[in-house]
């Protein structure tokens, strides 16, 4: 007996698009963390605004933004009317956070703020 799914829709369950969007996402802020130095000379020597938020406050606020780049991702793939609206908005996201964690990379391992600002923030 074969299986017609009329409604691909659904065809992948909201457990496997939350937990792939997660998986992604928990990955990016690892790999992005492992960069970033706040106690570092260099970081220390750079002149801020005086307006600079205190580094607990960065976790405080990327938690529940990375927490919201899952649970739209994995919405939107859920969304998305066929295999090739997913495989884009999947292409869109992968692009998105690879250059949120690669800007860490530049700005903090390379010493480079103007790295940082030459790459094509997300």
């Amino acid at each position: 007996m074969a299986i017609t799914i009329t409604n691909t829709r659904n065809a992948v369950g909201p457990w496997l698009r939350y937990g792939a969007t997660t998986a992604a996402v928990t990955a990016t802020a690892v790999l992005g963390a492992r960069a970033v130095d706040p106690a570092s000379v260099w970081y220390r020597s750079l002149r801020k605004p005086s307006w600079q938020p205190p580094s607990w406050a960065f976790g405080a606020v990327w938690t529940p933004l990375y927490a919201t780049i899952a649970y739209a991702g994995g919405r939107a793939l859920g969304e998305a009317e066929d295999r090739h609206e997913r495989t884009r908005l999947a292409a869109g996201l992968t692009t998105n956070l690879a250059l949120n964690a690669g800007w860490n990379w530049l700005f903090f391992r390379l010493h480079s703020p103007r790295a940082g600002l030459a790459e094509p923030c997300s």
